[in-house]
C-alpha cells in the first residue's frame, strides 16, 4: 500500500484462508480496519472496489492460455460488504468475458476489529476449472480501504488497495496472481463458524486441503 495513505496494520491488514472440495474453493478473509466505509446502497454496490471491500481475481484458463491479458476464463469479482452483527449475503459483481468459468457467493459481517468475508467459488458445469488433487489455479485477493467519514468535506474515496500477490493492475494483468496447486489432505476441522448462505456450513467438514496466508 501507498505509505502516504496507509497508517499501519490497524488501518488495514488481513488474513486469507482457503480450502477446497470437488464442488468449490472456499475462502475466509478476516480484515482489520479501524474506519469502516462500505458501499451504502444499490448504486454504490455496482462499484464495490471504490469502498471498503474485497476483490477476487481468478484465472481458470487452460495452462497454455494463461497469458497476462484477460480473456474468457479470467475474471475480477468485487464483493460489496454487509456490516451487520450477523452474517448476510453480499452482492457480488463479476467482470470478465463470457462464458464465466465460476459462480461466486459470499457473506460478511462486522467484527470488533473490522469485518470478515467468507464464501465459495464454484466451477460451472462444462467450464475450464476442475477441482481435483494436483489441479492448478491462479488466484489473488485484494482488500480495499475507504476512510471517508460523513462529515468529511473532501471525499477521497478508496485510499488503499492491498493485494496478496499481485498489483493494482490485477484487473488488466493476470501475470502476478498467486499460483495454487490443490493438494489432498486428511479431513480437517471446519474453518467456517458463521456460514449464512444456507443451513449447511460453507466449508464441508471433509474439505480436501487448506492454506493459511
Amino acid at each position: 500500500p501507498n505509505p502516504a495513505f496507509w497508517d499501519g496494520t490497524k488501518d488495514l491488514s488481513y488474513t486469507f484462508k482457503t480450502a477446497w472440495s470437488e464442488a468449490a474453493i472456499h475462502f475466509l478473509i478476516e480484515v482489520t480496519d479501524n474506519i469502516l466505509r462500505p458501499s451504502a446502497d444499490a448504486q454504490e454496490d455496482q462499484n464495490p472496489w471504490l469502498f471498503d471491500g474485497v476483490e477476487l481475481f481468478l484465472d481458470a484458463r487452460p495452462m497454455k492460455e494463461r497469458l497476462a491479458a484477460l480473456s474468457a476464463g479470467a475474471l475480477q469479482a468485487g464483493i460489496a460488504l454487509r456490516m451487520g452483527e450477523t452474517a448476510a449475503e453480499c452482492p457480488v459483481r463479476i467482470l470478465g468475458k463470457e462464458p464465466l468459468p465460476v459462480t461466486i457467493r459470499a457473506v460478511s459481517r462486522k467484527t470488533d476489529e473490522g469485518y470478515l468475508v467468507e464464501g465459495k467459488i464454484s466451477p460451472v458445469e462444462g467450464g475450464p476449472l476442475k477441482l481435483a488433487d494436483g489441479a492448478q489455479v491462479n488466484l489473488d485477493v485484494s482488500v480495499n480501504d475507504n476512510d471517508d467519514t460523513p462529515d468529511q468535506a473532501l471525499k477521497l474515496g478508496r485510499r488503499v488497495q492491498m493485494a496478496l500477490h499481485g498489483t493494482a493492475n490485477n484487473n488488466i494483468d493476470t501475470s502476478r496472481y498467486g499460483r495454487y496447486v490443490l493438494v489432498s489432505e486428511e479431513p480437517q476441522a471446519n474453518l467456517i463458524s458463521d456460514g449464512a448462505l444456507s443451513q449447511a456450513p460453507l466449508v464441508p467438514a471433509d474439505f480436501r486441503g487448506h492454506a493459511d496466508v
